[in-house]
């Protein structure tokens, strides 16, 4: 059987986070190299190296980066008190004593394939996701069931580097900040919708198909409500955003997309560890 390929000129995305764009912006996208610890823990690797790309699947990669990224710190005690002021009174952050919170923010990069590019199946979504995590995939079967995979669930595995000269934008979320309007915090619901979607249809395994137009129906476009060019000068204005570069600011950022995960979760029955001191991602 002839291995599926995506042809030059499709648009794919890839979820990352801003910890790790520098090296991305720098290097493209190499096989594996972007593979999250916490899907490493919990499935065996696949039978050979790639780049997950996808639609939803980006997004969900993102907030899997995103949330792996800060569950750290979130154990420290004084967070429970930023985590309460976030919600009732958000300046009072600001006379907490909070620890460095890590330069963490979801990302999402959508690639215009410059060549016809080798697919396999996500193994997420071999036979509609009913194949064992614990049992490896096999190569033969991932080639096998590369095309329906990605028809029906939008997902599937590059085998090959992507250069950075392929990247069109970088997608990010709303940023907001302490000092920043009701309406600004409102529209960070959006984006989390979008990647409570990804999550719905990694976890749940809801189709694409039910998802994306509803979300498109409600917001417009299938992306997040930001984004800049995929360039290191974009990135250092992106970073040096106070929303970004004050800690307690950062911190406000991190817990207001936290929150309203852990809310949407609860909304859309999404299979969550949502509690302080908790890890921040699925079971």
């Amino acid at each position: 059987m002839a291995k599926f390929v995506l042809k030059k000129g499709t648009l794919i995305k890839h979820g990352t986070s801003l910890a790790r764009i520098r090296s991305i912006l720098e290097t493209g996208l190499i096989p594996n190299a972007q593979r999250n610890d916490d899907r490493s823990m919990i499935e065996l690797a696949p039978e050979t190296q790639g780049v997950y790309v996808g639609e939803l699947t980006a997004y969900f990669g993102a907030y899997a980066n995103f949330a792996a990224e800060i569950a750290g710190y979130m154990h420290d005690p004084e967070m429970i008190k930023a985590a309460i002021c976030s919600v009732v009174a958000p300046a009072d952050i600001r006379k907490l004593v909070l620890p460095a919170a890590p330069m963490a923010f979801p990302l999402v990069i959508t690639i215009e394939l410059q060549e016809d590019c080798e697919l396999l199946a996500d193994e997420d979504y071999v036979f509609d996701g009913s194949y064992p995590v614990e049992q490896r995939v096999p190569l033969a079967l991932l080639e096998d069931q590369a095309e329906l995979v990605w028809d029906r669930w939008r997902s599937g595995v590059i085998t090959r580097s992507i250069p950075a000269s392929w990247f069109v934008h970088i997608e990010h979320p709303r940023l907001t900040h302490l000092d920043g309007s009701l309406e600004v915090h409102r529209q960070s619901w959006s984006d989390c919708e979008l990647f409570a979607a990804g999550l719905m249809q990694s976890s749940n395994k809801e189709l694409p198909e039910n998802l994306i137009p509803p979300y498109v129906q409600r917001y417009g476009s299938l992306s997040l409500s930001q984004r800049i060019s995929p360039t290191p000068a974009a990135l250092d204005h992106l970073i040096a955003h106070k929303s970004l570069l004050i800690n307690h600011n950062r911190i406000f950022n991190h817990l207001r997309i936290f929150y309203i995960m852990e809310e949407m979760a609860r909304n859309y029955g999404i299979r969550l560890v949502r509690s302080m001191g908790n890890e921040l991602f699925l079971q």
